[in-house]
């Protein structure tokens, strides 16, 4: 059941009016929110409950309003069918803005802004996950601009967040200068690498194991596996939907609304006969260049073994992989370095914390120490002063009144440091990590590895 209210506005007032409603599963409380325009708003929340296109007309508009704020072709009735689905087995949360002021000129039941989320996991590394919501599908239509309808949706998903209990908020961004005044900071950058594979293209080291082309339904009999072990290993992993794992794999192509039969699959074998890691590329037409889609690797030797085959396609002068590790270790592998290039570099992954003490005790500690720092949050969630105290690589967090703090940062710069993405000395000389322990914080949130995130949502 679906219950909306209010609120009127005085004369003169010329804010626009939400009228918010509440699902009783308790995705959110009824609120009303004020924007800032000329028009009467409605925000509703729902969830598809069936696969079949005819009994969800809201949801198949609201993914073509999706559709249409990424300037992507309508999408066909498989595309949505398939959406619906993995929509459903992700118990997605869908919010969207209706402006029922049309003039007769547009459907008032066409969204004009849509919100997407679902639960996922980050990983912490040594088998530490924290659930989060996973935001996504973010889109507000190109009249209805700066009017407030993305800060309304993103409020509400928020405090549902955190009255829910997720100590997390995570997504990846179009435009990186929208997100941060929601308490969102980068946390995982990743690489696009163009690597040269022409006859100077060679290994200066023995790879382990084998690489074996697999048909897609071989590769789909492993590829979860090899994932979830991934995902358990390394700090800012996002879990994966099947839907993103049949995409990469060629299953469906939403944009064209069939399988996708030019992708190659392939899979790492150890020497002892388990699979370690997986990659799907494909080829353009009349091209020499391969696209990597996905790339996991469970391990080192993985890693340099599938680099080294994919090095090695014949008729094939050029790798293309988007979502590289910035870590990654190919280049000092190579007898000429110089084939290597980073092409582009993005902060791929962003996190918003939503319980301090739950996120800094999650994640494991390389030395001993303690700080009190206070954060800022705007939005009123995590806002106040914390003793973080760490004793052999654990740690223990409790909030404090003690007046004397060490150090004062945003809720956003705590989200880019607390996986070790962005060193604090960094986030210090750019102004948004202050105080007389800046150094002793820095000390304590190094990592030995960069966070490293896979998972496009």
């Amino acid at each position: 059941m679906l219950s909306r209210r209010r609120q009127s506005c005085a004369p003169g007032d010329r804010r626009g009016v939400i009228r918010s409603g509440v699902l009783e599963n308790g995705w959110w409380a009824s609120r009303t929110l004020p924007t800032v325009g000329f028009m009467d708003l409605e925000m509703r929340s729902f969830a598809p409950s069936s696969a079949v296109l005819a009994d969800e007309p809201a949801s198949a508009e609201f993914l073509r309003a999706v559709e249409l704020g990424f300037h992507g072709a309508g999408p066909g009735e498989e595309t949505i069918r398939r959406w619906l689905a993995d929509m459903l087995r992700n118990d997605a949360r869908l919010r969207a803005m209706y402006d029922h002021d049309t003039g007769g000129f547009r459907d008032p039941d066409d969204p004009v802004g849509t919100f997407l989320s679902y639960d996922k996991t980050v990983g912490f590394g040594d088998g530490v996950l924290l659930p989060a919501d996973a935001i996504t599908d973010v889109t507000v239509r190109a009249t209805h601009r700066r009017r407030g309808i993305l800060r309304s949706l993103m409020t509400t998903d928020l405090a549902v967040a955190h009255d829910r209990g997720l100590p997390l908020a995570a997504l990846t961004v179009s435009e990186s200068g929208i997100y941060r005044r929601f308490g969102f900071g980068p946390a995982a950058v990743s690489h696009q690498v163009t690597l040269r594979t022409d006859r100077s293209f060679a290994l200066d080291v023995p790879t382990s194991g084998r690489v074996e082309m697999t048909s897609r339904a071989d590769y789909l009999a492993h590829a979860d596996t090899v994932f979830d072990e991934f995902h358990r290993r390394t700090a800012g992993s996002v879990s994966r939907s099947q839907g993103l794992t049949d995409a990469l794999a060629g299953v469906f192509d939403h944009h064209t609304g069939k399988p996708d039969e030019a992708v190659r699959h392939a899979l790492h074998i150890d020497d002892t006969g388990v699979p370690t890691g997986s990659v799907t590329w494909k080829v353009d037409d009349d091209s020499s260049t391969a696209t990597v889609r996905d790339f996991v690797a469970v391990t080192p030797e993985a890693n340099l073994a599938l680099w080294d085959f994919l090095g090695h396609l014949d008729l094939i002068t050029t790798v293309v992989r988007r979502r590289t590790p910035v870590e990654d270790p190919l280049r000092y592998a190579l007898r000429e370095p110089d084939v290597y290039e980073v092409s582009a570099r993005g902060d791929f992954l962003w996190l918003r914390v939503l319980d301090v003490a739950r996120v800094l005790e999650a994640r494991t500690y390389l030395v001993d120490g303690e700080v009190t720092l206070t954060v800022v949050d705007d939005q009123g969630f995590t806002g106040g002063t914390y003793r973080l105290a760490v004793s052999k690589g654990a740690a223990t967090v409790e909030r404090t009144r003690d007046a004397d703090t060490d150090v004062t940062l945003d809720v956003a710069a705590l989200g880019s440091a607390v996986l070790g993405g962005v060193p604090v000395a960094a986030l210090a000389g750019a102004g948004r990590i202050h105080g007389a322990a800046v150094d002793e914080l820095a000390r304590l949130l190094v990592t030995l590895r960069a966070p490293v995130s896979l998972t496009p949502f």
